[in-house]
């Protein structure tokens, strides 16, 4: 894997061995990041069930001020030192101030009271395991909204399963659906943090490179 765009282009990005750690595709990745675009300028981002911190790198290479990796497997999380160390590097390579970065090396909700104090974040992501997309959903939307900014949006890799009747099935879900977007087994949903006003889900599935 390599950046594929900003001041870190073409780093090359270390991955653990095997089938634990299922790192998001180079088009899915550029898909999300191009979405994210326009918030990504001086952005705090969460990088959640992060592997090898691909997406989280790209967002810093691509604008945002910081990032925060969350990741317990220790494989993922040595890969993950390594490449926060070579984005650091190549940071001070360009006589530039390395990113914020910090890695909570925890599941994801043993996580939870630590982002709380790290936060708030613009922009969040979580790549759970795919079967399990629902249920991480459904029992992480209230505190990461809680870690989020008022603006936030939060996006969601995920299977074929269906996130927005499990998020309609949960009261007082804080995070209202906005796009969604198909990339052959991967479903991407986007999600905006409630403000208190009722609003419509835009109904926007399929397959598109785009999901602006």
């Amino acid at each position: 894997m390599q950046i594929s765009s900003g001041w870190a282009k073409g780093m090359s990005v270390a991955a653990p061995d095997g089938l634990a750690t299922r790192p998001t595709s180079a088009k899915v990745r550029a898909a999300i990041l191009n979405a994210l675009a326009p918030r990504l300028d001086d952005a705090l981002v969460l990088d959640l069930f992060a592997g090898s911190g691909a997406l989280g790198i790209e967002a810093v290479s691509r604008g945002a001020r910081g990032a925060v990796f969350v990741e317990q497997a220790k494989e993922a999380t040595a890969c993950l030192r390594k490449n926060l160390a070579e984005l650091e590097r190549r940071a001070k390579s360009q006589g530039m101030d390395p990113p914020t970065v910090e890695v909570v090396a925890r599941s994801a909700d043993q996580a939870l009271e630590r982002l709380i104090a790290l936060g708030p974040f613009d922009v969040l992501c979580m790549d759970p395991p795919y079967k399990d997309a629902a249920a991480w959903l459904v029992k992480l939307g209230g505190p990461l909204a809680a870690a989020a900014a008022e603006d936030a949006v939060l996006v969601v890799e995920s299977g074929a399963g269906d996130l927005a009747a499990a998020a309609a099935a949960t009261p007082g879900f804080p995070w209202r659906l906005r796009r969604e977007k198909h990339y052959g087994e991967t479903t991407v949903t986007v999600w905006e943090k409630l403000d208190g006003e009722a609003g419509e889900s835009e109904d926007d599935s399929g397959e598109d490179d785009d999901p602006r």
